[in-house]
Formats: C-alpha cells, structure tokens, sequence
C-alpha cells in the first residue's frame, strides 16, 4: 500500500526559505545546522554501493575461505575505513556490520546445475585453471551469517547494482533485471525486505533548480535503509555497472530499453536518477542527525582500467600467436575481453573470426568512454549542487584517476598492479605467491583483491582527511594479502606456460552483470 510521508529535512526547509525571501540566518528561522567537528564525523559511518562496496571479488561474494580464514567481504573497503575510524568492526558488532556469507560463498552464475549456486572461483594448482564449489539453492541461507542481525547492515553494497536499483529495489523482484528475467538475487540477502517489511513511500525535497519535487522510494531500499541508522559519514559508490555490463558483452548500445538491447543508462537518466539519489540521502541523513553530513562519492573509473579488457597485443600474447589470420567479425577492434582467451584455445585462427561479443571497437570503445565520462561530470555537479545548498558537503572520490594511474603502471604498487593474474603466472615462472602479490586485482578481471580493497580505501580516507583536516591512518597496503587458491596451495609453484581458463569459468567472470 501507498502512503504519502512528507520528509521535513533540511533541504525542504531551505526550500521553503528561498519562496519565501528569508535567509537561513533568519532568527525568527532558527535552522541552522552545524557541521560535524573533526572526528565527530566518524561516529555512525555507512556505505552504499554495488559489488565493489560489498567487497566481491573472484567472481563471488564471501566472507572466509573454507578454513576459517578472512578474505573477501573481510576486506571490503567500507570494513577497512570503519576499522581505520576506530569503529569496532569485528564479527556480529553493531558499530560496523556486514552480510558475512560463509565458504563456498555466492557467486553470479549456476554453471552446473539451474539447482546450484556456484561461490567463489578460485586457482586449482592441480589443473592450472578456475575452479569453484557449487552450493544447492535451498542451501544458500544457511551460509548467511547475519541474517538474523536486527538492523540493517552499515555495508550496503549490493553486488550487480544500479544507479536505479538505490531507490527503487527491496528484493530481487523489484530489481531492475527481474522483468527480463533476470532477477538480482543479492538483495533478498542484503536488504532482507522480507525481514523488516516495505512499503513504497514518497518524500518532498528541493531539486537542484529549488522547485519542490516529490521522490517515490522503498523502505527497504539501500538509500533507506542507510538513513535509518543515523549516520554522520557515508560513501557512495554506484553507476559502474550502468554501463559495464553493456560494455563486458562486447556489444555496449546507450539506451533505457533492455527489451531493445540497450545496456548503457543514458546521460539524462542518470543526471535525474543520481540527483533524486543524492538528494534523498543528503536531507535523510540531516533528519536523521540534525546536522550537516558528510558524503564521499566515488566517481566511475575507465573500462580500459580494469583487466577484464586486454589490447590485441597482450591477446595475442596470451594465446601465443604472432596474428590472428582469421581476423574479427568487427572491423577496427580496440579491444577485446578476458573470455576470449577460452575461446580461442579451441579455436583456429587460420578460419574462425574472433565473435564481436568478445570484442570492443573504436567506436564502442568511444560510446563507453562517453558514458563514463558524462556519469563523472554529473557526479561532480550533483556534489557541487548540494554542497553549495550548506546542508551537507559532498566531497567526490576521483575513483577514475588512481584507477588510470594503476592501471597507467606508474602507481606505487608497480607496473603489473592492473593485470590478470592468469597472465602474470606464466611470466613468473608459475610461482604464486609472487603472481599473486604482483596484481591488486582479483581472478575475475573486474574487481579489486583483499590488496586492492585497502588502496581503494586509502582513496576514500585521504579525501576524508583533506576536508577535514583529520589524521586518520591509512591501511597498511603491505599487510594486506590476497590467496587466489583459497588456501588450497598458495605456497605451491605450478608450471603454467599459458592461461588455461575453461568455458564454464569465462562465463562466470562478468555473469553478474547480465
């Protein structure tokens, strides 16, 4: 059922003001909202985002390896910020808490058996491939090992989100796939509709032009939830898979029809999307508070940042061809994705084309730069536009920069810190350890590994520190390790001459955007 709630939040006072002719410094108004000092922001911190929120990597979601040992959600940026905070964020405390799912964890595809959930991939030193364990879906609740924790969790990072999905889902039915029929089951996990109820609510805010404008969300949305539990401090995280799941298919199309093929949210979607977004927070967390918060938003970084995507020499490298006689289906390819290095160990390249879902060309690679970089512009002018209101300062996170220089190879964590580890394995002689040390990226080419998690969080502290002139410490970068066996064999050496990646773990590696 639909009921009207009018949020009277700071920015719907300011409204008011502005019809009126008054001033916030009005006595006969007394409004006036004070900031948070120093390091009474970082009483109540949350965090809203997608799987790099959650702190997903080799292609799942969890929390320990099958001997008790941390990785994975463990090491989630929002975890490292809240530990550098002085938030105590150990297991099943409600200063900082998290959707721990226990081994084998929950990926994003049932390569096996529709009747399975497949968890997290990981190296088998036995084959030199990817390998995972598969749970049976009535099974899955018993790995989640808080799902009984009364409140919303301050991590909310839903893996597969969009920038829609923050307002408007409360489970996998209300997700954005679930009309064409693929439903984002994390929600069910991480909202737990079921478990606080929801009803579809409206607020009043100010847009950005001033005019009052009505906002129709969930309660058991992300953006709600997080305004629930009062916090001082949030991060914000979201819009990359707006458009990387058109752009990891090969075949990127902008547009806001599924059902046409369209796969990238365009620009004015996502400037009305993201500005609703903002807003909401920014008033709910002043109501919540009574004071003006602080937000860090993290803008979107570059495909060609991340490992998944791979130029035509490095292809041709890794398949151990000086050329590819067969050529593309697409003319002027710019670049290609992991999976085509499963595809062509079987193929040959004296008469099969490379597929053109396996490719990207200039001008799709252009089509993708462009979305990017008008998501960021809007990401800066919605955090400049609420800024500038006085009722919450919005700092952005310049994600896409320190994602260019790592990628560029001229980070401090070295020159390999932005490639696969299946292509770095051979190069050191099939010594894991050293692969594994070598990259900050995990095994499914998209997100960061436990290392990477804490340079990410390091981004978010140092701006932190910046604005408010605070000391925090940064994460240890050198402490933080990342095992892609699972501790099955990290100190083994393997003898690896090349990336052997089946078809069933291509598949796996960008299913949770699809």
């Amino acid at each position: 059922m639909k009921k009207n709630q009018i949020l009277t939040v700071a920015i719907t006072l300011l409204l008011a003001f502005v019809l009126a002719g008054c001033s916030p410094d009005d006595p006969s108004h007394p409004t006036t909202l004070r900031a948070p000092q120093g390091e009474e922001v970082f009483g109540k911190y949350v965090a809203l985002g997608n799987s790099l929120t959650a702190g997903y990597q080799d292609a799942g979601l969890v929390g320990f390896t099958s001997f008790g040992m941390p990785t994975g959600q463990y090491y989630s940026y929002p975890r490292l910020i809240a530990g550098q905070l002085g938030l105590d964020n150990s297991i099943g405390n409600s200063e900082f808490s998290e959707p721990y799912i226990a081994w084998p964890g929950v990926g994003s595809s049932t390569p096996d058996s529709p009747a399975n959930a497949a968890g997290v991939m990981y190296f088998d030193t036995d084959t030199g491939g990817l390998n995972w364990e598969n749970t049976p879906l009535v099974s899955v609740p018993s790995l989640l090992l808080a799902a009984t924790v009364p409140t919303p969790y301050h991590n909310l990072g839903v893996p597969g989100a969009r920038l829609w999905e923050v307002l408007n889902t409360s489970d996998s039915a209300s997700s954005y796939g679930a009309p064409y029929g693929s439903p984002n089951p994390f929600f069910d996990f991480i909202n737990r509709a079921t478990f606080f109820g929801n009803t579809e609510t409206e607020a009043v805010v100010s847009d950005l032009t001033g005019q009052p404008k009505t906002i129709t969300y969930q309660t058991a949305s992300m953006a709600r939830q997080a305004i629930a539990k009062g916090p001082s401090l949030a991060t914000v995280w979201i819009g990359n898979n707006d458009v990387l799941g058109g752009a990891l298919g090969g075949n990127p199309v902008v547009g806001d029809n599924p059902l046409l093929g369209e796969n990238i949210t365009t620009t004015g979607t996502f400037q009305a999307q993201y500005s609703e977004m903002m807003q909401l927070l920014a008033g709910g967390m002043v109501q919540s508070t009574g004071w003006a918060p602080l937000i860090l938003a993290a803008n979107i970084p570059s495909i060609t940042s991340i490992p998944y995507f791979i130029d035509e020499t490095t292809f041709l490298a890794a398949v151990g061809a000086p050329a590819w006689p067969a050529g593309y289906a697409e003319d002027d390819v710019e670049l290609f994705t992991f999976p085509v290095l499963s595809w062509a160990a079987t193929a040959n390249p004296l008469t099969d084309a490379v597929p053109s879902n396996y490719t990207l060309t200039g001008d799709e690679v252009t089509t993708v730069a462009g979305a990017v970089g008008g998501y960021n512009q809007i990401i800066a002018g919605v955090a400049a536009s609420v800024t500038a209101s006085g009722y919450a300062q919005v700092e952005v996170v310049d994600m896409n920069a320190l994602m260019a220089e790592i990628s560029g190879g001229t980070s401090a964590y070295g020159p390999t810190a932005a490639v696969n580890f299946m292509l770095l394995l051979p190069q050191f002689e099939g010594d894991i350890v050293a692969a594994a040390a070598a990259t900050l990226f995990s095994l499914d080419g998209v997100h960061p590994n436990n290392k990477g998690y804490g340079v990410v969080a390091n981004e978010f502290l140092t701006v932190l520190n910046d604005i408010l002139d605070t000391s925090v410490p940064l994460v240890n970068v050198g402490a933080l390790s990342w095992d892609p066996t699972y501790g099955t064999g990290i100190q083994t050496k393997t003898t690896v001459d090349k990336v052997h990646l089946s078809p069933e773990a291509a598949a796996r590696m960008g299913a949770i955007f699809r």
